[in-house]
């Protein structure tokens, strides 16, 4: 059953490593918060059994373990914390308040297989993470950073730290700090005694008392991500703290990957045991789960929530959240796109037998996917007939100043529709602290200003005719069987490329949907004082804003929300690898050019503008009439950066990306996976940027 932390014998097969190191630093003379552990064969009962003995130390828990600030509930998973690998942060933790609510704090935290810990919770004046050694180099260095309150802020990276030590000295001189490095030196000693190797310590105090609340060996820093990594879902804009805690789609705790924050940005690992639904679905598969979500989402968009209560509105945050989750974890059991591999090597096979000598297989294909009418095409046309339409006006603030006060006028109300059949959009489904594409109508306008005045537009009929007349001239070297085997996998193929493109959108519609509701709240706490500024609610953790509705706990003070912001501006100034063991620097390569996977046909001559963040929209008013965009990825958020632009180089990306499929319909050369471009190139440069054969090239001006 239950074990108290100061048990002897504790077993980490049993109660799991932070358990067991807590238990050590116990016996060694450290003074640890007093607490129990509930290890696996705690669990080893039916789901009414288990209830019955969380109740039971529910009852007991006031007289077990006294506490003035509550409870802490703590994981203490198998591979957290031990001398390979610390995991910190990829299990849950929570604080609770009350004995009433510990059987489903356990359980959250149990997730089905991880021992518990159960410990007085110290409410901390100051909290504090150190390193004995520089867990980058290995030098013997001591670092410290300390924040005041709690210390999730700081073990999260949610917080720039209050005071930092290192190199011997603190980076403000106080007489807090400056005692500070005396009282710890000497347990950080004999914690790297005890676990014969350097450490990582988290610590605080309350009315000058020190309480240490974890050790762990130090393993790993953020560098040591290897190959295997990568950035998820192309997210280029930083997760903010309200959004990494509270998950809204499921991605964090996704059973096929495991998940790290580097900076704010997620990176995920591909489980190797990780399996999905192995059936090949049929284009009829996503129409099914389409017909499921889209209607559900699309009432919550249109749902008036604008009279709700702070408490009805927090209540119905974790029903959408919920109801995104179900989504995401459909949309991401993807056996279709098994079909959509092999389907693609049956028609390179069929292509490359009747195509003529030497042709290139792979820009047949690429031919073949064009004008596939997805929704970012559709959109993107829509916005292209409004630029057109606007292009009719001889004064664009006419048609500005209607949309913004809502009077009648034609534009605008072509304007109004675009933005009421789109308006759901968010660059990002993870980037909810963004503006939906309706939140943006002074930025939308702006973009259609800037384009009025150098937009060209493509004759997408033509394009969309070139796909069948390639297909056609295969077809009159085919038998009659293989003419029919050819249309019915190109028919397929091309259906699952629209769902490539299109099922991204129902990602945004449900985030938006949360994103809706989270305004509302943030209204409710701006109107009773509990937050001072827009765009905070984004700044607090869950069980924050459930302490403040419920009045069990203040809103945290301005200083700790200043420090949180101020930690995520810092991070959206970062450039994210995509993978975090890429190099850091490239050379120009020795042929004089750059060479990449052509994935949409042409070859044009620009300017190289460089958008480092795709999911910023505000930059798309900037970039020239016909740039060559050079861009870490491609998305399907550059659709507002290519309505005019000339090619699209990127250093990562595939034939069946986002914004690949995109380029293809617009008729815009494109070339993916040109390594270091970002670098090698610079704003301004003249390229020649070839799509036939993947090579970028710099014209050197003669004159």
């Amino acid at each position: 059953m239950e074990l108290l932390l100061s048990t002897p014998g504790l077993d980490a097969a049993d109660v799991g490593n932070k358990a067991f190191n807590l238990s050590r630093l116990i016996f060694n003379d450290f003074r640890v918060p007093a607490g129990m552990v509930l290890p696996l064969n705690f669990f080893a009962c039916t789901e009414a059994e288990l209830n019955s003995r969380l109740v039971d130390i529910a009852q007991q828990l006031a007289q077990l373990l006294p506490s003035a600030d509550g409870w802490a509930v703590r994981s203490s998973a198998a591979d957290e914390d031990s001398s390979s690998q610390s995991m910190a942060g990829q299990y849950k933790s929570t604080v609770i308040s009350h004995p009433s609510v510990l059987p489903s704090a356990v359980t959250l935290v149990h997730e089905n297989s991880i021992p518990v810990i159960i410990q007085i919770f110290v409410e901390p004046d100051y909290s504090g993470v150190l390193f004995s050694c520089n867990p980058v180099t290995g030098e013997t260095d001591l670092n410290i950073e300390i924040v005041e309150g709690r210390g999730e802020q700081l073990v999260g990276g949610y917080a720039n730290p209050l005071y930092s030590y290192r190199n011997g000295i603190w980076d403000k001189s106080i007489d807090f700090v400056n005692q500070l490095q005396p009282l710890l030196q000497p347990w950080v000693s004999k914690a790297e005694t005890l676990f014969n190797q350097p450490v990582d310590m988290e610590f605080c105090l309350k009315n000058g008392t020190l309480y240490w609340l974890q050790v762990r060996p130090i393993t790993t820093g953020v560098q040591s991500l290897d190959e295997d990594w990568f950035l998820l879902d192309q997210c280029t804009e930083p997760v903010a703290p309200l959004v990494m805690k509270l998950d809204p789609g499921g991605f964090f705790q996704m059973p096929y990957w495991d998940t790290r924050f580097v900076q704010h940005y997620p990176y995920i690992r591909i489980k190797n045991n990780s399996t999905v639904n192995q059936q090949v679905d049929s284009p009829v598969e996503w129409q099914i789960l389409k017909s499921k979500y889209e209607p559900e989402f699309d009432k919550l968009l249109s749902e008036d929530i604008s009279n709700y209560s702070v408490l009805k509105l927090w209540e119905i945050t974790a029903e959408r959240v919920e109801i995104n989750r179900a989504y995401v974890l459909e949309y991401l059991d993807r056996g279709w796109l098994k079909a959509r591999r092999v389907i693609g090597e049956k028609l390179r096979g069929i292509i490359s037998r009747f195509a003529r000598d030497h042709a290139d297989v792979h820009l047949i294909l690429s031919s073949l996917t064009e004008a596939l009418n997805t929704l970012t095409y559709q959109k993107t046309s829509e916005l292209n007939r409004l630029i057109r339409s606007a292009r009719m006006y001889s004064d664009f603030n006419e048609l500005k100043d209607a949309v913004i006060a809502g009077t009648s006028h034609p534009w605008a109300e072509e304007f109004n529709a675009f933005i009421h059949k789109y308006g759901y959009e968010l660059p990002h489904p993870l980037a909810l602290h963004l503006k939906t594409l309706a939140e943006s109508t002074e930025d939308i306008l702006l973009r259609i200003h800037t384009e009025l005045g150098k937009y060209t537009y493509r004759e997408t009929s033509v394009i969309s005719e070139s796909w069948r007349e390639t297909a056609a001239a295969l077809e009159q070297r085919m038998s009659c069987e293989d003419r029919a085997e050819f249309r019915d996998l190109l028919h397929v193929f091309r259906a699952m490329l629209i769902r490539t493109e299109d099922d991204d959108y129902l990602l945004q519609k449900g985030a938006s949907a949360i994103r809706k509701v989270l305004l509302e709240v943030e209204k409710r706490l701006l109107a009773s004082g509990e937050i001072k500024d827009t765009a905070s609610i984004f700044f607090l953790y869950p069980d924050e804003i459930s302490g403040i509705i419920s009045g069990s706990a203040p809103s945290p003070n301005e200083d700790t929300l200043v420090q949180r912001k101020e930690a995520f501006a810092a991070a959206q100034q970062v450039n994210p690898q995509q993978k975090p063991a890429a190099r850091h620097s490239v050379e120009a390569p020795a042929e004089g050019h750059l060479q990449g996977v052509a994935v949409s046909r042409g070859a044009v001559r620009g300017k190289v503008y460089k958008l480092m963040n795709p999911l910023d929209r505000e930059s798309y008013s900037l970039i020239p009439a016909d740039a060559v965009i050079v861009a870490p990825v491609l998305t399907p958020n550059l659709t507002y950066a290519i309505i005019s632009c000339a090619a699209i180089v990127t250093e990562v990306g595939g034939f069946l990306s986002h914004g690949a499929i995109f380029a293809r319909e617009m008729g815009i050369p494109a070339i993916v996976q040109v390594a270091g471009v970002t670098e090698l190139l610079e704003n301004g440069d003249d390229v020649l940027v070839d799509a036939e054969q993947g090579i970028i090239q710099r014209v050197i001006s003669t004159i």
